[in-house]
């Protein structure tokens, strides 16, 4: 392992380099689907060409070399290290709803030019990779509760801190993404624009900057391609109490009040704050009635019966292998549905759990049939909270925690040391009853230094698993588990 000092010193080597041969540099950073980030270290900024396919010019200087900064120039420039998608310099900027804030919006520093309707629509293979994620994210951080995760908050805030990261880091942050950066900029960004205004699905990203960093030194790439892509909001603030309120105010209206807020302090090595939040809520298709709602019992996972409350419904779409049942029931408009899968009587929900993958999942769903279902689902609620740091280092994220081998250069000068990520923390919500579901979760990211058709019956009196999905794709972006009621 390379010594932290070493680095250091090649870090700063490297900077006088740059300066003679005055060469200008930028600084940045990254706002992700329900994420959070605390950015601290210094790194040599570099420009990100996100387009992996475009043909180098002999007589160009390779995407690596560092570039200008805000302050040299013009606010109306494209930016050059675009994705693949095409860029119209002429939209109108889109902005995030305005938040009553003590910080200082800093959005005009990255002038925003993607338009929703020149944005390529990602292949439809793209949508079995978020598939495999959602399943393996899920398993890994199933712990015998209530769990309850949002794979599209976690791909979201990790895919934009991508956007900083080089090397090996970006490798392994790729690996367990299962998505290149490229892919999944393309498919946040897509999905987020494919969003209408009152959809029952919103995002919202922000970028909190300690404001004794210059504005001018921010890398004006990594800003651009967040405010681009992931419609970024950007703000200098202090880091004092009156920020821990802003970001916990912001929250607090992007998660519609689910969530009510996400950081209690603020570290003395934090530099950047990167919050993403995502909120859900709608009614189902065909609302249940009160003769369709029953008492009874569940039986958790430790054997104990406990009274709930059951919605009774007929429903079509049944799904089915040799190790579980279920069923999906739209919400209003048809757009997105609620899925799920009862583990066959003998099998625990948690070997089935450790059974699912993308493979397993994609199967399932392509086992959808018509039938008459019989369906009893309990009403619900749940809180959950995790760590992502174990969850990701296990499925081969290493060098991004290791302070002397992490490569997040591109994030900029903004602290006395390599930066690396010191926390990942996810925290997610949702309330499933008879009028529909309201889900909402957060990703935190801490950059520190150092033939006849018979009825079916399927009664959820028993531990299950459950998804919102997107009815397009079949993409989970909520997946749960219930254990106890």
């Amino acid at each position: 392992m390379k010594d932290p000092d070493e680095v250091f010193e090649k870090v700063k080597n490297r900077m006088e380099e740059y300066n003679q041969k005055k060469r200008r540099s930028i600084v940045s950073a990254v706002a992700v689907g329900l994420a959070l980030l605390i950015v601290a270290g210094v790194s040599i900024p570099v420009m990100i060409n996100l387009n992996k396919n475009e043909k180098q010019d002999p007589g160009k200087q390779p995407s690596n070399t560092p570039t200008e900064t805000i302050a040299q120039r013009p606010t109306q420039a494209t930016d050059p290290a675009q994705p693949t998608n095409s860029v119209d310099p002429t939209s109108p900027a889109i902005t995030n709803p305005p938040v009553q804030l003590t910080a200082k919006d800093i959005m005009a520093y990255a002038k925003v030019y993607a338009s929703a309707s020149k944005l390529k629509v990602p292949d439809d293979d793209i949508y079995t990779k978020p598939m495999g994620f959602a399943m393996d994210i899920f398993k890994k951080c199933y712990d015998g509760t209530n769990t309850l995760v949002s794979p599209l908050s976690i791909q979201a805030a990790l895919g934009m801190a991508a956007v900083g990261a080089g090397g090996n880091t970006l490798a392994q942050m790729e690996e367990a993404l299962e998505m290149t950066r490229e892919e999944l900029i393309l498919y946040i960004s897509w999905f987020m624009n494919s969003l209408p205004e009152n959809d029952p699905m919103s995002l919202a990203n922000s970028i909190w900057i300690r404001d004794i960093y210059p504005i001018e030194s921010l890398n004006r790439n990594f800003l651009q391609t967040n405010a681009d892509h992931f419609k970024a909001a950007m703000y200098s603030a202090p880091f004092d109490d009156t920020t821990i309120k802003d970001i916990n105010n912001w929250v607090n209206e992007k998660t519609r009040e689910m969530i009510p807020g996400i950081i209690d302090e603020i570290q003395d090595n934090a530099s950047i704050y990167i919050i993403n939040a995502l909120a859900f809520e709608a009614k189902w298709e065909n609302l249940y009635d009160v003769t369709q709602i029953t008492s009874g019992t569940f039986t958790n996972s430790k054997g104990e019966k406990k009274d709930v409350t059951y919605m009774r419904s007929s429903e079509e779409l049944y799904f089915a292998d040799d190790t579980a049942q279920g069923f999906m029931k739209n919400y209003e408009g048809g757009k997105y549905a609620f899925l799920a899968l009862l583990p066959n009587e003998g099998i625990e929900l948690a070997d089935f759990i450790a059974s699912l993958s993308g493979e397993k999942y994609r199967k399932l769903i392509d086992s959808k049939q018509r039938e008459n279902l019989n369906i009893i689902l309990p009403e619900f609620e749940a809180e959950y909270e995790v760590d992502l740091k174990p969850v990701l280092q296990s499925m081969g994220m290493i060098d991004a925690f290791e302070r002397s081998v992490a490569d997040f250069l591109a994030l900029g000068l903004l602290a006395d040391g390599p930066t690396y990520i010191n926390e990942i923390r996810h925290k997610t919500f949702i309330s499933v009853d008879r009028e529909g579901t309201k889900a909402a979760a957060v990703t935190e990211i801490g950059f520190g230094t150092d033939g006849e058709s018979q009825e079916i019956n399927i009664v959820f009196d028993r531990p299950f698993i459950y998804m919102l999905v997107d009815t397009k794709t079949m993409v989970p972006f909520f997946v749960g588990a219930v254990n106890d009621i």
